[in-house]
C-alpha cells in the first residue's frame, strides 16, 4: 500500500491508481477545504469518501464513510450480530471504546445480540457512552455515532419487546410449575428448595 501527502493535513493510502483518482476528486473541494479539521473532516466525508477507493487519513485519524457504515449498521439490526462487518468491527473496536477482543468473533462473543450491543452505545468499555468518548475533532465519526444511536433507540424497542415476550414466556412457565406444585407436595418441596437454596 502506497501512500501520498496531499497537503499538510491530509495523507491518502492505497495504489497508484486509487491516490490519483481521490487527488482529482479532492481537487474539485479543494478551495473549500478551510485547514479547520471539524468542518474538514465533515466536507470530506460528505463529498469525498463514498467516491474513492483510497483511504483518507486527516491529521493522521481515518475519515470514515458515514453512508457505507450506516449502511451496515442497519443490516446488523436486522439480521443480528452474526451479519457484523469487518468495516463496522474495525470502527467499533478502533473508534467506539472498545478493544479489539482478539477477533471479530470475540467481539460477537462479547456482545452477541443487539440488547448488548445498546449497552455497549451506552456504556462503552471505558464506562462511557460512544458518543461522549469522540474527542471534539472526530467530527465524521460524532456524525455517524448519532445515526447509529438514532437507529439503534429505534430498534430499541424492538429489542424491549422481545425482552417483555421473552419475560412473559419465563413467568408463564413459573405459573405452570407452581399450579404443578400445588397439587404435588414432592415437586413443591423440589421447587421451594431449588428457588430458596
Amino acid at each position: 500500500m502506497n501512500n501520498e501527502r496531499y497537503n499538510e493535513e491530509i495523507t491518502l493510502y492505497g495504489n497508484k491508481a486509487q491516490i490519483e483518482s481521490a487527488k482529482q476528486k479532492i481537487d474539485t473541494i479543494k478551495r473549500r477545504l478551510a485547514g479547520d479539521e471539524l468542518k474538514d473532516r465533515l466536507l470530506l466525508q460528505n463529498e469525498i469518501v463514498d467516491n474513492i477507493k483510497a483511504d483518507i487519513l486527516y491529521d493522521g485519524n481515518s475519515v470514515y464513510s458515514k453512508t457505507k457504515l450506516v449502511r451496515q449498521f442497519k443490516t446488523l439490526l436486522k439480521n443480528g450480530m452474526q451479519s457484523l462487518t469487518d468495516d463496522l468491527y474495525r470502527f467499533f473496536s478502533l473508534c467506539c471504546g472498545s478493544i479489539a477482543h482478539y477477533d471479530k468473533q470475540g467481539w460477537i462473543s462479547t456482545y452477541p445480540d443487539l440488547f448488548a450491543l445498546k449497552e455497549f452505545f451506552q456504556r462503552n468499555e471505558f464506562g462511557r457512552s460512544v458518543l461522549s468518548d469522540q474527542p471534539h475533532w472526530a467530527t465524521d465519526r460524532i456524525e455517524i455515532i448519532k445515526e447509529m444511536e438514532k437507529l439503534l433507540n429505534l430498534s430499541a424497542n424492538k429489542i424491549d419487546s422481545q425482552k417483555d415476550k421473552d419475560t412473559k414466556h419465563k413467568l408463564d412457565v413459573l405459573e405452570n410449575i407452581v399450579k404443578v406444585g400445588r397439587k404435588d407436595k414432592k415437586v413443591a418441596r423440589e421447587l421451594v428448595d431449588k428457588i430458596f437454596s
